[in-house]
């Protein structure tokens, strides 16, 4: 078995064995693209209705201040899920997995529920945000899935680096 299949399948029994946790990071990443899809749907809506600049580049200051704040709860999130995992990846370190494959498994792990959470937060937000405004549109969903995807890419590496950085008897060591 090569080391990706390895990490696909030690990241599916993760999601399996830590569905709450895992639930709050998707969570994370629908409301962070959702609220980014959304208000980008409504000044999407309301641009050829004259909004003007100023109006749309706070809309747009919005929109990125939103998945910022979802990018730093989701990576709280998935630090804390590394740490409460320190003995287990201690052992995989002691049974000889390399950095790379546990931070595979990580990445894994994070691109499966940023996919979940961008899918539903990347279409119910634009669809929500260009009805407000009065013009259904599925516009901005592209831009949306794409953001919330990014958000919970980029939370993982701080995480990821942790990990790779841990002697595996200091996370032996760890209490839980």
């Amino acid at each position: 078995m090569n080391p990706l299949q390895i990490a696909w399948r030690q990241a599916l029994a993760s999601l399996r064995f830590r569905a709450v946790g895992h639930g709050m990071s998707v969570f994370g990443v629908i409301l962070g693209s959702g609220m980014f899809g959304s208000v980008q749907a409504y000044r999407m809506a309301l641009a050829p209705m004259g909004l003007s600049l100023a109006d749309s580049n706070r809309l747009q200051w919005f929109s990125w201040m939103a998945a910022l704040m979802a990018l730093v709860g989701i990576g709280n999130q998935f630090l804390l899920s590394v740490t409460a995992r320190f003995r287990e990846i201690g052992t995989l370190k002691c049974l000889g997995a390399s950095n790379q494959l546990i931070g595979m498994i990580y990445a894994i792990e994070s691109l499966m529920l940023g996919s979940i959470g961008a899918l539903i937060g990347g279409v119910v937000g634009p669809v929500l945000g260009s009805m407000i405004a009065g013009r259904p549109s599925l516009e901005a969903a592209p831009l949306s899935f794409a953001v919330g995807l990014s958000i919970a890419f980029l939370a993982i590496w701080i995480p990821i680096a942790e990990v790779m950085r841990l002697p595996a008897t200091s996370a032996l060591r760890a209490e839980d």
